[in-house]
């Protein structure tokens, strides 16, 4: 019995040990740095959090994703013009002080990353057999759908904007390791308007400082080893 009971045990803490615990970011209505760098252009209203300090990614995302090199970027745009356009997330970038641009991520790369690791499953498989290893890969693996329609829920989405419109969301980019300031970024919209062929855009002054972080790389084949 008891050495049932010890099984059970590991078996039980398997399950609890992987896990997706987040809060949602405040809108950035409430967010005074966001309001103070908002820009207008032609009705258009545009406001940018980049989410950079470790605890607010913890937070929001349950980990640190500039940790494998990934920004993610609060957005909101209204539409208060009278004159419809389509949102394409394509639309969106980043340029650097030396005037790199960097695309935005597909939400199925941040997820790849995000996602917890088997390793650590097959190593507890082969300490305590099945008993140990079928709980805990059952476990990852919800988890691990739990990260991905979070992810997806948070992202900013592709869509008409009407008159009066607002949509608000994540995108994420790539950025470079090294980078410890987030002073000179520019975050720009570039967009179309039904009225007119030519393509408008409207760009948001970035603002931080970013703590050094160390760079981790995902095992191959797998996500990151959480």
């Amino acid at each position: 019995m008891k050495k049932t009971s010890c099984f059970l045990t590991v078996a039980v803490f398997l399950v609890s040990c992987a896990s997706h615990k987040v809060s949602h970011q405040p809108d950035l209505t409430y967010d005074l740095a966001a309001q103070k760098n908002k820009v207008t252009k032609d009705g258009v209203v545009l406001m940018t959090k980049p989410i950079h300090h470790k605890s607010e990614l913890e937070s929001f995302f349950d980990q640190d994703l500039l940790k494998y090199g990934i920004l993610p970027v609060q957005v909101s745009i209204s539409n208060n013009s009278t004159n419809d356009f389509y949102l394409s997330t394509e639309g969106l970038s980043l340029t650097d002080p030396s005037h790199n641009t960097y695309p935005i991520l597909p939400v199925s790369e941040v997820v790849a990353k995000a996602k917890k690791s088997y390793w650590r499953t097959a190593g507890w498989g082969v300490a305590f057999g099945l008993l140990g290893a079928i709980p805990s890969m059952i476990n990852v693996n919800n988890t691990n759908q739990k990260i991905e329609d979070d992810y997806y829920a948070k992202s900013l989405k592709s869509g008409s904007m009407p008159g009066g419109a607002v949509t608000t969301g994540m995108v994420f980019f790539a950025v470079p390791d090294d980078m410890t300031s987030l002073d000179g970024w520019e975050f720009t919209f570039a967009y179309k308007t039904p009225e007119n062929d030519n393509l408008s855009t409207i760009a948001c002054c970035l603002v931080g400082q970013i703590e050094k972080r160390t760079t981790e790389m995902a095992p191959a084949g797998n996500a990151n080893t959480n």
